[in-house]
């Protein structure tokens, strides 16, 4: 082979090295601005709701707790969180820290959005509900134990005086109130003389209205209760009038003692 021949063939040599560099290189860019995997979402506050109703359906209200922790750091309006998350830790006898959830849930509810799935009024009553059952629950379970009575022996008998004039016959006794009597909480003072103001008030506008004394955590209280009902469900439809003649809409339904 000549000397020019030779020259020849070294360019052609560069040539398809060049074409194959090239066609590495755009191979190569292919590969990186190829489709990327889906980044994966994390869970909603409606599916840690799913998942806390899961767990405390089977009775594991440690993960149901957790699971309505994260939903509410997720969307802090959702008023049913606050309350479910009261329950279960009532339920695992962590009072205090029931309290303490329902107190954040009901200033969410006062001053946050209203919702479809769970409105504010609903949640204000829910909530105050439950925290006067546990209040009530504490305070019976902070209650001495009444001492027995002691044995008195009987006194000697005495003889038989003369057999007494005719009397007549007392009055017929009132019927015994039925049992189990629910009122609407009005409001809670902490002086008689301005509780029995706000029942004045009451009475003036044809609602039943009295004054009932409670203890709560040691410290005394009177409340202005508007009481009538045997049955919860009475009870409402009184707070529902109530509420359509212009009083505040936190009072709640409670059970008269």
């Amino acid at each position: 082979m000549s000397w020019g021949n030779s020259g020849v063939v070294r360019k052609l040599a560069l040539t398809s090295l060049l074409v194959l560099l090239v066609g590495l290189l755009a191979s190569c860019s292919w590969f990186k601005s190829g489709p990327k995997p889906a980044t994966p979402q994390p869970p909603s506050a409606a599916e840690h709701w799913e998942s806390a109703m899961t767990y405390k359906k089977a009775g594991n209200f440690a993960m149901a707790a957790v699971e309505l922790e994260r939903a509410i750091r997720i969307d802090p309006n959702m008023y049913q969180a606050y309350y479910n998350l009261g329950m279960v830790y009532a339920d695992m006898g962590q009072n205090m820290q029931a309290m303490r959830v329902w107190r954040a849930g009901l200033e969410k509810a006062r001053t946050g959005p209203d919702r479809l799935d769970y409105p504010r009024a609903k949640a204000i009553s829910e909530i105050q509900t439950a925290r006067t059952a546990l209040q009530d629950k504490m305070i019976a379970q902070t209650k001495p134990k009444p001492l027995p009575t002691p044995k008195i022996e009987p006194a000697p008998l005495a003889p038989k005086p003369l057999p007494p004039a005719p009397v007549p016959a007392p009055p017929a006794a009132a019927p015994k109130q039925p049992k189990g009597k629910y009122g609407v909480l009005y409001a809670s003072y902490k002086r008689k003389a301005t509780a029995a103001k706000a029942v004045n008030k009451l009475k003036a506008r044809d609602l039943p209205a009295s004054v009932r004394q409670a203890k709560v955590k040691g410290k005394r209280y009177y409340r202005a209760v508007v009481g009538c009902c045997t049955t919860r469900t009475n009870a409402k439809k009184i707070l529902r009038r109530m509420q359509k003649m212009g009083y505040k809409e936190n009072m709640i339904i409670m059970k008269l003692r």
